[in-house]
C-alpha cells in the first residue's frame, strides 16, 4: 500500500518541477520588495488566500523559480485548510530548501514538508477506505437499531402480561350485602328430591349511579364480584352504546336479578 502511495507522491513532484524550470534570470529588486510580494502578503493578511497564491506564483514565474521566500511562503500556504493542497507544499518548500539548505527556517521548512507528506497519505487513504467506512457506519446504525428494536419488543411483552395479570378473573368473595345473600340462600338445593318451582322472575332492581362508579364496580358491589357487569350492561343498552360508555353521575340502571 505504502510504495504505490510513494511513487504517486514522487511522480507527482517530478511534474511539477518539470513545470518550473529554474533559469538564471537576474532580478531587478530584491524578492520581498517586489510590488507582487507585498500584495500577497496584504491579501495574506485580510484571508484573500487564493488571491495571494495567484500573486505568488506569478512572481515565481516573473523570476524563474529563483524566490526563496516566495517559495516558503506559498508553500504554507497551500497547507491552510482552505487551500489544502499538499502536493504543492511540498514541491515550493523543497525548492526553497534547494536555494537555503542551511538557514535557521531550513528546520521549520522540513517539518512542513513532513506535514504535507502526512496530509497527502492521509487523503489518499480517505479516499481508498471511504466505502469501507461508509459501509462500517451504516452496519453500526442498523445493529443499534436493532437493539432497539429488541428493546421494544421486550417492553410490549412486559405490558401484554402486565395487562394479562390484570385481567385475571378476582375469587367470588362472600358478600356482605344482605340481599346478595338471601338471593343466593333461596337457591335451589341440589339435594332436594322435587325442587320445587322456580319463582317467576323479580323486576329488575334500580341503581343509582354514584361518583366514580363503572360496571365492574357496581357488579363488584351488588354481586359481590365484577364478572357480572356484562349484565349489568346487556340490561341498560338503551343508555350504554358501548361497555366504555362513560356512567353519569344520577343514572338509573336496570340490576338483573
Amino acid at each position: 500500500m505504502i510504495r504505490p502511495i510513494v511513487f504517486f507522491l514522487s511522480a507527482g513532484l517530478a511534474i511539477l518541477a518539470a513545470c518550473g524550470p529554474v533559469k538564471n534570470v537576474p532580478a531587478l529588486l530584491p524578492e520581498t520588495d517586489d510590488p507582487l510580494y507585498k500584495q500577497a502578503q496584504e491579501d495574506l493578511k485580510t484571508g484573500r488566500l487564493a488571491h495571494a497564491r495567484e500573486k505568488f506564483n506569478t512572481l515565481l514565474y516573473q523570476r524563474s523559480g529563483r524566490a526563496p521566500e516566495t517559495q516558503f511562503e506559498v508553500g504554507r500556504l497551500c497547507l491552510d485548510p482552505q487551500i489544502n493542497d499538499p502536493l504543492a507544499a511540498i514541491h515550493h518548500l523543497r525548492q526553497y530548501l534547494l536555494e537555503r539548505p542551511d538557514t535557521e527556517q531550513s528546520a521549520q521548512v522540513r517539518e512542513l514538508i513532513h506535514k504535507g507528506e502526512k496530509m497527502f497519505l492521509q487523503g489518499i487513504q480517505g479516499r481508498l477506505f471511504a466505502p469501507v467506512l461508509n459501509r462500517y457506519e451504516l452496519d453500526e446504525k442498523l445493529n443499534a437499531t436493532l437493539r432497539e428494536n429488541n428493546l421494544l419488543k421486550r417492553d410490549i411483552e412486559k405490558f401484554r402480561l402486565r395487562i394479562a395479570q390484570l385481567e385475571q378473573i378476582p375469587a367470588r368473595p362472600f358478600s356482605t350485602d344482605a340481599s346478595v345473600n338471601a338471593t343466593r340462600s333461596a337457591e335451589p338445593s341440589p339435594v332436594q328430591h322435587s325442587p320445587p318451582q322456580p319463582p317467576p322472575p323479580a323486576p329488575p332492581r334500580r341503581y343509582t349511579v354514584q361518583a366514580g362508579d363503572t360496571l365492574y364496580k357496581i357488579s363488584h358491589k351488588l354481586y359481590g364480584t365484577g364478572v357480572r357487569y356484562r349484565e349489568i350492561f346487556d340490561a341498560n343498552r338503551d343508555k350504554l352504546p358501548h361497555e366504555r360508555t362513560p356512567l353519569k353521575i344520577g343514572w338509573e340502571l336496570k340490576i338483573p336479578q
